[in-house]
């Protein structure tokens, strides 16, 4: 390979690892806010903040399921952590996956 090949490989390679490294820091970023918001504003804001586009960049849709579900339980809305339960299990994936979510700490 010639000093160009070379270059041009390592020059994307470059690129790549800083979109990653930006795009990890804007996670985090995002999840910091996400908790700040938990702690001020409560659980509603919370869970509109997760329904928000930007939200769906970084956090799969079953995965802010689950973070809401820890949200309601943090916050002692057993009535929304019931009703997130029940839409965990009804899901494919609670089939696939070794996860049922029991209600009796509620």
């Amino acid at each position: 390979m010639d000093i160009l090949s070379l270059t041009l490989i390592f020059a994307v390679l470059a690129v790549f690892a800083f979109y990653n490294i930006y795009r990890s820091g804007k996670r985090e970023a995002f999840l910091r806010e996400l908790n700040g918001l938990l702690e001020r504003q409560g659980y509603e804001a919370y869970s509109r903040r997760l329904d928000e586009p930007e939200a769906a960049r970084f956090i799969r849709r079953r995965n802010a399921d689950r973070m809401r579900l820890n949200a309601a339980i943090s916050k002692e809305n057993h009535a929304e952590a019931r009703r997130l339960i029940e839409k965990l299990n009804a899901t494919p994936m609670a089939l696939r996956e070794y996860v049922n979510y029991n209600m009796t700490v509620l």
